[in-house]
């Protein structure tokens, strides 16, 4: 395998000094150096010579989430397709797949993403809504790929609602295998059953004890879309707040997916009022 080269560049400029979870638009001398630092790095690498016949080019940048710093900063995504565009390229492609519990034509709309390829002419690729193509995997994935697969999201989204949404307490989460009975057949209350591991173990007992209503289910082994779904009605938080924007166009943008197809696993946007899981 031949090596990569990795370019890292150091702005000047200052930026914030405020907590990095509050998102806060770049200074003009900040954008400049931006622009200057991303002509620099295609230049070293052949600039308008690495096109190829088509002029086509595709940016994959990070879109994982709307939350800030989550993503790719709006002002270099769009320093790099005003480069292509200045070097010949005939068409810049903007691609994405966003994370689980994301609808990908909603993370650009919260993040600027569609403002900027509507102004620079780019064109937007949602992957969720696209064809998909199974491909596999060579050798055997096992426990030890991801160990703690399982938790780690639900606790991570658990901690991001309580502390940052004030998401409210007052209810169980279990997950895993190998649950002390004791334990089990002491909860009381509304209980949250993370994976099929422990659905399997401990569902059918809490459910015949505690009530199909007090119970809720997320299947697989990390289906982060059934436990934000439970969450947000646990925990009272409106999943709206994690798209800041105009409610009707947040709206828009989910519908709008789900009529080009998308395959993305999201919460029910009342999801806070309506169990679903």
């Amino acid at each position: 395998m031949s090596k990569a080269t990795v370019v890292v560049r150091h702005l000047n400029a200052p930026h914030q000094t405020e907590s990095l979870t509050k998102f806060q638009p770049l200074n003009d001398a900040l954008k400049a150096e931006i622009q200057t630092a991303v002509g620099e790095l295609f230049d070293r690498f052949g600039g308008a010579a690495l096109l190829k016949e088509s002029k086509e080019v595709f940016v994959k940048p990070n879109g994982i989430d709307g939350q800030p710093y989550c993503y790719t900063r709006p002002e270099v995504v769009e320093a790099v397709i005003r480069y292509w565009y200045a070097h010949g390229a005939k068409k810049v492609y903007l691609f994405e797949n966003s994370t689980q519990s994301n609808a990908t034509r909603l993370v650009y709309a919260v993040v600027g993403y569609d403002a900027i390829c509507k102004r620079t002419g780019a064109v937007p690729v949602y992957l969720d809504e696209d064809k998909t193509v199974e491909f596999t995997f060579e050798g055997k994935p096992s426990e030890k790929d991801d160990p703690l697969g399982y938790q780690n999201n639900p606790l991570t989204l658990l901690q991001i609602l309580y502390l940052d949404h004030g998401g409210k307490g007052g209810w169980t989460m279990v997950m895993g295998e190998g649950h002390d009975t004791k334990e089990i057949n002491a909860i009381t209350g509304k209980v949250l059953i993370v994976g099929d591991c422990a659905i399997n173990e401990v569902g059918d007992r809490l459910i015949s004890r505690l009530g199909k209503k007090n119970v809720y289910l997320s299947h697989k082994c990390n289906s982060l879309a059934d436990s934000a779904a439970a969450m947000f009605h646990l925990m009272h938080v409106n999943p709206m707040e994690f798209a800041p924007i105009n409610p009707i166009k947040a709206t828009t943008c989910l519908l709008l997916s789900k009529r080009h197809g998308s395959s993305a696993l999201v919460p029910s946007v009342f999801s806070n009022i309506i169990k679903t899981v």
